[in-house]
């Protein structure tokens, strides 16, 4: 309750008619010296933290002195006076005593009063805003706030401490452990099936684990990924043996798992084993199949198959990737007997003609001269001399020049892939065959009908078998008539890797002049027009242009001079033609290989004659580092199958195949020659 002379005070305060000189002083006494307006200034010193929040609970006050206005009075609330909330805190010297000022009285409510006073009160707080408004900020945040800021904070770091916590106890438990990791964890895990007896793998055998299937393979194995850790049920079945089951771990984390799974043999233990029939050496991964069950070789070319033990004779396939299927016979035995030795034959066909008929045929058969068939049966109307044909590397297309009807020869392309033939060049032409370059076969033809001095008589042109496309690459010139003319003719085209490369010769009848014409050696792009002359000569001084392919990629050119009365010889290599330093023996009577390049370009095949005998080499891209890989008698290279086997022929009628790696070689089939030989033609295969 405020005191009596609080009291005092407050009442001398609302009588405005009796401002006397001792009320005056009270007050000052009290509430310090008069402020700039006349109003009583308040020590703030002298209120504590406490007083402070009353006063503004009790007139809810803030940076808005506008707000002041509409608070309730003091004089009416319930509560402690003014002067009570005033009071020094803690006993204060006597302050000396103000100078005497007028009394004015008073004119205005205990409301304004009031007003006044705490606007005296709340003015110096101006002059330090910025603080003062952090110290109202943090002081007007209510309490429940605040816990609950704190409460937040500390759930913050212990959250997550409670979820390690509850997460590391329960991987402590096993049953648990496995679940969790489920959720995250998925691992490979491998079975490994032998048989109990021999201890041999067991391939082709069913595993199941996890509801999931696989399939042994040539070594037992079979490998499951991305299996959920934990208790697993796994299953393992074959024909002809027991089923075998087991509870299985698989692990968390560590060492991939495993399990090692042996089976009990029901039939008979039957020893197999499987070789290239070319090679003679051991394959791998080969599917033997009979009675419903299956397994595959090892790297060994063994095997051991169960079968029925109340069977002695079995039909069995022998099949596996890039190997011709075969049907044999199988002895039921578990003695290593010759009949269950089986030979496979790799994937392929190769073609050639064959006169077996009476009739020259175009026939194919596997690669051992197994399962022979007619591809285009002959017509009764082929010519020995206009008959040939050349693969191309990879075997996909053939060249195939035949007269088949009353009409000239024809140049057909028979695609391999279908067996369908159709026609490159449908113009009335005798063509000379050039070769293949990729998928593009090259050739020359002269018009039947046409006369020497007409312009386009002659032309160079390409064939893409692909794109089913003809281009004429070249075409000669020409001029005058039957009584004087003058011509070009193309010779000796070759194909070097990719370019063309031919002489270009000019003639004249009747002593027309050619003094203003020039012979050329010119080379094009296979596939292109793009013709470019190497080296020129003028055509009143050189002709008789010869060539010899001498090595892959290189041309000896021999070009005779009328004026100097001998031959000037020149190279061709790698784009340019240049003069070379040889003479006329070794031009004329060497005799130059024919460099067989393999499909993919990186070895060369050839052959030449030793002691009377033909050998066979295999060498770099550049037919250096030669390897002899085989010796027969009046051979002669015939083409590659694949980057792996080598063809070749004896006495021109009989065809065999080798590994490249040598050895023994194995017959294919008879066939039947043309007269025509392509010697230097390394663009394809079958020219010899």
């Amino acid at each position: 309750m405020p005191s009596k002379s609080d009291k005092t005070a407050l009442t001398a305060a609302e009588q405005p008619d009796s401002g006397t000189n001792e009320t005056s002083a009270v007050q000052s006494a009290q509430t310090g010296p008069s402020g700039p307006s006349g109003a009583p200034e308040i020590n703030r010193s002298l209120l504590t933290a406490m007083q402070k929040e009353r006063i503004k609970a009790e007139f809810e006050l803030d940076d808005n002195p506008q707000k002041l206005k509409a608070a309730p009075s003091p004089a009416i609330a319930d509560g402690p006076s003014d002067a009570e909330l005033f009071r020094p805190a803690r006993p204060v010297a006597t302050p000396t005593p103000p100078r005497p000022t007028q009394s004015v009285p008073s004119t205005e409510s205990p409301v304004d009063t009031h007003t006044k006073e705490e606007a005296a009160f709340t003015e110096p707080a101006k002059t330090d805003q910025s603080e003062t408004e952090k110290a109202d900020k943090s002081d007007r945040t209510p309490p429940v706030a605040k816990k609950r800021k704190r409460f937040w904070k500390r759930k913050a770091f212990w959250i997550p401490v409670i979820l390690i916590a509850i997460i590391g106890w329960l991987a402590g438990v096993p049953y648990t452990r496995f679940h969790l990791a489920a959720l995250f964890i998925k691992q490979s895990y491998t079975v490994m099936v032998s048989d109990v007896v021999t201890n041999k793998p067991v391939s082709s055998a069913t595993v199941i684990i996890d509801g999931r299937s696989g399939m042994t393979d040539k070594d037992g194995k079979v490998r499951f990924d991305s299996i959920k850790p934990g208790d697993r049920q796994l299953r393992v079945s074959k024909k002809y043996y027991k089923d075998a089951e087991q509870q299985v771990v698989v692990p968390i984390y560590g060492d991939k798992g495993s399990r090692h799974i042996d089976l009990i043999a029901t039939g008979r233990q039957v020893p197999v084993s499987v070789v290239n029939k070319l090679t003679g050496k051991a394959v791998a991964d080969i599917s033997v199949k009979a009675a419903g069950t299956e397994v595959k070789t090892d790297k060994d070319g063994k095997a051991s198959i169960v079968l029925p033990a109340d069977k002695t004779d079995l039909e069995v396939t022998v099949s596996g990737s890039g190997y011709n299927q075969q049907i044999a016979r199988i002895k039921v035995t578990d003695q290593d007997v010759e009949q269950n030795h089986f030979g496979v034959v790799p994937a392929g066909r190769v073609y050639f003609l064959s006169g077996q008929s009476g009739k020259i045929d175009l026939v194919k058969t596997n690669l051992d001269g197994g399962d022979r068939q007619v591809v285009v049966y002959g017509t009764g109307k082929e010519d020995e001399r206009n008959t040939v044909l050349l693969a191309s590397r990879d075997w996909k297309y053939l060249a195939f020049y035949s007269k088949r009807d009353s009409g000239p020869a024809k140049l057909y392309l028979l695609d391999t892939s279908n067996d369908k033939l159709s026609v490159m060049d449908d113009s009335r032409s005798d063509v000379s065959l050039v070769g293949w370059s990729g998928h593009d076969f090259a050739f020359t033809s002269n018009r039947t009908g046409a006369k020497q001095w007409d312009a386009g008589r002659q032309a160079v042109k390409t064939y893409n078998a692909e794109k089913k496309q003809l281009l004429t690459v070249d075409q000669n010139q020409a001029e005058g008539d039957s009584a004087n003319n003058k011509f070009q003719e193309f010779t000796n085209p070759y194909l070097v890797k990719d370019k063309l490369v031919y002489g270009v010769e000019w003639f004249s009848y009747s002593g027309s002049d050619l003094a203003d014409r020039n012979d050329s050696i010119r080379m094009v792009p296979v596939g292109s027009q793009s013709k470019k002359d190497l080296r020129t000569f003028p055509a009143v001084q050189y002709n008789a242009f010869q060539a010899n392919v001498y090595e892959p990629g290189g041309v000896y050119y021999a070009v005779w001079s009328v004026v100097d009365n001998k031959y000037s010889f020149f190279e061709y290599e790698d784009g340019q033609v240049k003069d070379v330093d040889i003479d006329q023996d070794k031009f004329f009577n060497t005799p130059y290989p024919t460099f067989l390049a393999s499909p993919d370009g990186t070895k060369m095949f050839w052959s030449e004659s030793r002691d009377g005998r033909e050998t066979f080499f295999v060498g770099d891209k550049d037919a250096k580092n030669p390897k002899q890989v085989g010796v027969i008698d009046d051979g002669a290279v015939y083409g590659w199958y694949g980057n792996d086997y080598l063809l070749v022929s004896k006495k021109g009628s009989e065809l065999f195949i080798m590994p490249v790696s040598g050895g023994e070689s194995a017959k294919v089939s008879d066939y039947h020659k043309p007269q025509v030989s392509y010697r230097g033609y390394g663009g394809g295969y079958g020219g010899l």
